[in-house]
């Protein structure tokens, strides 16, 4: 991604076909003005301007800060810190090194210098030593940071305790482990607001393509790989995400990134998730290959059923200490880089990946002299680090979003092309037959003329026929109502499976609420698109029979357009929010750790929740598509009457024919021009849908 990015060199090539675009239509002096236009420079100036949120997760120990290091190709974050507190650090482009904190009770902090940078990072990376045993983390996020100075049942923090036993992975005394956790309460309450839950770095990467990619450093999970709610407010919003483990141990130890898998906060977010497994040259290529086949039968989507399973090509096996010394020495003569060599095989610091590296470096030359070789050096350390896999499969999978953004982008500049082709064409056929044939052309006015009223009609009697498929109650087969049904049903029996005794009974029916959310969410929105196909589908079988093209008269639905229906109905709408947070109820740390009959009354609670937004959404959508069949008319409407003052201007034209022929060809130089910029978009579409394609059949096991 940092070197050969395929998406930036495409996003580039796209971008440049816009600027054509906007200066054919400049040229061809055709205002630039309406919905789908706006649309076009809104997304243009998103696309110029997008970051790429890549999520760097793991357990404490697993590498993340030399991997990050490793990948931006910059020492930023410190190496060599035990374990890191709750702050989340985002690393993105900036015109200089700054640091800004924030801490919890609100006060910022700014640094500036590499040097006031490290010491700060130091300060409040390392954890003190006192409270390394303990999982601190979780600690913050689910006590400090929640109740800050206030006063803690004693039946809240015995629950804490109890629920954090799996973390007590140095194997404490259950009393000490106990006392301490107590102990670091009683301390940090009184100073939580110092704690700080987030940093922000920038830095002035040289790399071009480095300055659109934002990473993000969360803090380690912990053993039942939870995370906390700063960390997951930035998982949503990731583009990626990538959870570290050591390869060593892999196959044992492999519950934490389960549990991570398979947690709220990762299930929500849309995007491509990796199993990244550090520190790859300790071990055989055979050892790797066993255990990345050993993550594909755990976790593999073909055998999962969920969202979140992961293909062979998501389990990337890496070693960031090679790549930190391939971005040093790929700046270094081939002296410096023996000398460099050398003096760390002399203080006993060179690793043996290198000494392989170098072994594989010398090459017999033209004249039978053997030597050394930075190329075969560099290519040597190339391999053994592997980061050009990740390169290519955040390339592939993580750009999902933004590939998904420059097709949407292209659909939409044809769209229009196809719009002023068909207007061009129109109006080309009856400039020539105005001097061919006058009295033809009257007649050919005319009947053009009633061919519009009648498909304004057509299309009146035609939407209203959607509009009640939609409207119409569960019993009479109503398309809202039966896909809501639909939704609420397949919840209910997920809900059903889950075990309510189990120590995690709570967890799995937050989880499955949570994504319930998201579902209704799809399910408004798959409704939405289906909605506008119908209403084109059906303006479509109204002019196949006609002289007139399709694409002059069907409007263009942009987020903007509607957007402003949703405006229209806020009035008439009664909307419920759902707030994320808890298992929504007033329940605590408690509610994890409970009983059955506990979890039966919070499941109960969460049914009833359930419900309601099933009806809000049901309401929400029965106003939308009355919304969006009344702007479909409209729109129609419209274009329609656009349609018939451009009959009347060529009707009432008076330029002779010699002029009216000139107007012609110049009109059919537009059309060979709106062709040839058709196929260039049209080739980076398939492009595109190729990208999204290969994604697509990786994350099937095809």
């Amino acid at each position: 991604m940092k070197k050969n990015d395929g998406y930036q060199k495409l996003k580039k090539e796209v971008l440049g076909c816009y600027d054509v675009f906007s200066d054919f239509f400049t040229k061809a002096q055709i205002p630039q003005e309406g919905d789908s236009f706006d649309e076009l420079k809104n997304q243009a100036k998103k696309i110029k301007a997008d970051q790429f949120k890549l999520m760097v997760a793991g357990e404490a120990k697993s590498g993340k800060s030399t991997f990050i290091n490793a990948y931006l190709g910059q020492e930023i974050l410190p190496m060599d810190v035990l374990q890191c507190s709750s702050s989340v650090v985002e690393i993105k482009y900036g015109k200089k090194l700054a640091l800004k904190a924030f801490y919890a009770n609100g006060n910022t902090k700014c640094i500036e210098g590499k040097k006031a940078i490290q010491e700060f990072l130091y300060e409040h990376a390392a954890l003190d030593d006192d409270y390394r045993d303990i999982p601190v983390n979780t600690i913050n996020n689910e006590l400090i940071l929640k109740y800050k100075d206030k006063s803690i049942a004693q039946k809240i923090i015995d629950d804490l305790i109890k629920g954090v036993e799996k973390e007590n992975i140095h194997h404490l005394s259950s009393r000490t482990y106990a006392m301490r956790i107590k102990e670091y309460i009683k301390t940090m309450q009184k100073q939580w607001g110092k704690i700080v839950t987030s940093m922000i770095i920038t830095y002035p990467f040289e790399e071009e393509s480095m300055r659109g990619i934002s990473v993000i450093d969360s803090p380690g999970v912990n053993a039942a790989g939870r995370v906390g709610d700063v960390t997951a407010k930035y998982l949503e919003d990731a583009d990626a995400i990538m959870f570290l483990r050591p390869i060593t141990g892999v196959a044992v130890e492999a519950s934490s990134f389960k549990d991570f898998l398979e947690s709220k906060s990762v299930d929500r977010n849309q995007n491509a998730m990796f199993l990244v497994l550090t520190r790859a040259t300790a071990e055989s290529s055979a050892n790797i290959q066993r255990a990345c086949d050993e993550f594909v039968k755990m976790f593999g989507a073909q055998t999962q059923g969920n969202r979140h399973g992961i293909s062979r090509d998501q389990i990337i096996p890496v070693d960031s200490k090679a790549e930190l010394y391939l971005n040093k020495f790929q700046t270094m003569t081939t002296k410096e880089i023996l000398a460099e060599m050398k003096e760390l095989a002399q203080k006993g610091e060179i690793e043996n990946f290198l000494k392989a590296a170098k072994a594989d470096a010398f090459e017999e030359d033209d004249l039978g002299n053997i030597k050394f070789s930075k190329e075969l050096f560099l290519q040597t350390l190339g391999k053994q680090s592997n980061f050009g896999a990740i390169d290519q499969a955040l390339n592939v999978f993580g750009r999902k979003a933004q590939y998904l953004a420059l097709a949407d982008f292209v659909q939409r500049m044809n769209r229009v092309y196809e719009k002023y082709e068909a207007d061009i064409k129109d109006q080309t056929g009856l400039y020539q037959e105005k001097v061919k044939n006058p009295k033809m052309f009257s007649g050919r006015i005319d009947k053009l003329r009633n061919e519009l009223i009648d498909i304004e009609n057509r299309i009146t009697k035609g939407l209203k026929k959607i509009e009640n498929e939609y409207k119409a109650s569960k019993s009479r087969g109503g398309k809202i109502e039966k896909d809501a049904d639909e939704v609420v049903q397949k919840y209910q029996k997920e809900v059903a499976n889950i075990n309510g005794k189990s120590s995690y009974s709570l967890e799995r029916l937050e989880k499955l609420s949570f994504r319930q959310v998201d579902i209704f969410r799809d399910y408004q929105n798959r409704l939405k698109n289906e909605l506008l196909q119908e209403c084109n589908q059906e303006l479509r079988v109204i002019m196949q029979s006609g002289s007139l093209a399709v694409a002059s008269l069907q409007p263009d639905f942009t987020p903007a357009s509607l957007a402003k229906v949703k405006e229209q109905l806020k009035e008439k709408a009664t909307e419920r929010e759902w707030v994320d947070g808890g298992c929504f109820s007033d329940g605590h740390w408690r509610s994890r750790f409970s009983d059955a009959k506990f979890y039966d009354l919070v499941k109960a609670h969460i049914m009833k929740e359930i419900e309601k937004i099933r009806d809000s959404a049901v309401e929400e959508m029965h106003l939308f598509a009355k919304g969006v069949i009344a702007s479909y008319k409209e729109q129609m409407r419209k274009n329609i009457a656009s349609k018939t003052a451009e009959l009347d201007a060529i009707e009432k034209d008076q330029r002779e024919n010699d002029e009216i022929i000139k107007l012609v060809q110049g009109k059919e130089q537009l059309l060979t021009q709106i062709d040839k910029n058709k196929n260039t978009l049209q080739d980076y579409g398939v492009m595109i849908n190729d990208v999204l394609k290969s994604s697509q059949n990786q994350v099937k096991g095809e």
